[in-house]
């Protein structure tokens, strides 16, 4: 009989290393799950993240055009001190910058509402230290700080223009040999307002007379339209008269009479001297 107990302690340890092994793949299992389940995580988010960083690239853009319509804005105003156009002309340009970029501005403002509404929103969903919701709420900080930068260039830029235009009315007005301070420029400006405001009601008033007495101003115009043409047809009677009284066969056949009378008289004085 052969001994085989070399075999048998050969064979028995060999159910512990499957078990060994079997523990080894369900952990090697376990950690591809949660790699691929946070892949996926990652992947989801990966589509907004490129819109949010589209949206923001978009509005940086639209902030540096905003930032450069304000540095045209500040040259602007230094016309108003160097220039010798009216300052209307002038003004009249800086308004015209200056409504460019209140209408950049609101849509700009507009904007970042709706990303501070999306950055809120994530934090709800994923909670606020999840990685979508920390990169939204960093870029609209960002943006947010930017926007406060440039609006506070375009505050000092309307500040400046403020007192350039104090600053050349106040040399105008001593060229004419008046002095003006700048108390009494502010209390015009103040007191022109105002006046403005009752101009514009002046103006509005007369729209309302004028549209009221249109059919006043209609009937006037008709007369007069139809007093030119009675005026024209006398004129043209005038002519046809002075036309008719120049050949009036009355006064054709007088003078011919008289003509006759004269040559008769000269023939009865040579024929009858003695009776002339």
């Amino acid at each position: 009989m052969r001994d085989r107990l070399s075999e048998l302690q050969t064979i028995t340890p060999r159910p512990a290393e499957e078990e060994h092994r079997s523990v080894e793949n369900h952990n090697h299992t376990t950690e591809d799950g949660e790699l691929l389940e946070q892949h996926t995580i990652v992947f989801e988010g990966e589509d907004m993240m490129d819109g949010i960083y589209k949206e923001a690239q978009a509005m940086r853009k639209e902030m540096l055009l905003l930032k450069m319509d304000v540095k045209r804005l500040g040259k602007q105003n230094t016309r108003f001190l160097t220039s010798v156009r009216r300052i209307s002309s002038i003004k009249r340009d800086s308004n015209a910058l200056g409504r460019d970029i209140k209408a950049r501005g609101e849509a700009i403002y507009a904007r970042l509402e709706k990303l501070a509404k999306l950055s809120k929103q994530l934090e709800e969903e994923h909670g606020p230290t999840s990685a979508v919701a920390r990169m939204v709420r960093s870029q609209y900080v960002s943006l947010t700080n930017a926007f406060h930068d440039a609006m506070s260039e375009y505050n000092e830029a309307e500040m400046i223009q403020r007192e350039n235009c104090k600053t050349r009315i106040q040399r105008q007005a001593e060229i004419m040999g008046k002095e003006v301070t700048r108390e009494q420029i502010d209390e015009m400006i103040e007191t022109g307002k105002d006046c403005q405001i009752h101009i514009h009601e002046l103006f509005f008033q007369m729209a309302m007379l004028v549209e009221e007495q249109g059919c006043m101003l209609d009937n006037i115009e008709a007369n007069v339209g139809a007093t030119q043409d009675y005026v024209a047809k006398a004129a043209t009677e005038i002519k046809k008269a002075v036309k008719y009284k120049k050949n009036n066969p009355c006064k054709k056949l007088f003078c011919c009479s008289l003509l006759i009378m004269s040559y008769c008289i000269c023939v009865m004085g040579q024929v009858f001297p003695d009776f002339c």
